[in-house]
């Protein structure tokens, strides 16, 4: 029986959630291109599971990484999880940098990923998440 996916990648790949996905996937067989910032939380979950894993440590809104990463690897699955912790405090505390940090990241991460997948493009029936 083939697989569901045969390659995933998955930002935000060295914790939480991104990680734990990534092992299920790796579990269920799927190749898994890991993206996160830290090298070191990436080499963890490497050592953790193995060949079925590898890791990227970059930005996930740098375009030139997601056009090379569907070109070089076509998965049929992303799932696009990567993101910044937001600054927590009242709006009064806030600077429009601390404020907008998030839409700057998160959303330009997915903008940049589902743009990249639509200009390779990606397989038909291929899946973001």
């Amino acid at each position: 029986m083939p697989l569901p996916f045969q390659t995933a990648v998955v930002t935000g790949a060295s914790r939480g959630f991104g990680r734990a996905l990534s092992a299920a996937l790796v579990a269920t067989g799927t190749n898994v291109i890991g993206i996160a910032r830290d090298k070191s939380e990436l080499r963890a979950v490497r050592d953790e599971l193995g060949e079925g894993f590898t890791s990227f440590a970059a930005d996930a809104t740098d375009e030139a990484l997601t056009q090379g990463v569907i070109r070089e690897h076509r998965p049929s699955l992303l799932v696009l999880n990567a993101g910044v912790t937001p600054h927590m405090a009242p709006l009064h505390e806030q600077t429009w940098e601390t404020f907008s940090r998030n839409w700057h990241v998160d959303t330009r991460h997915v903008f940049t990923w589902m743009r990249a997948a639509l200009l390779e493009p990606l397989a038909p029936g291929s899946v973001v998440v």
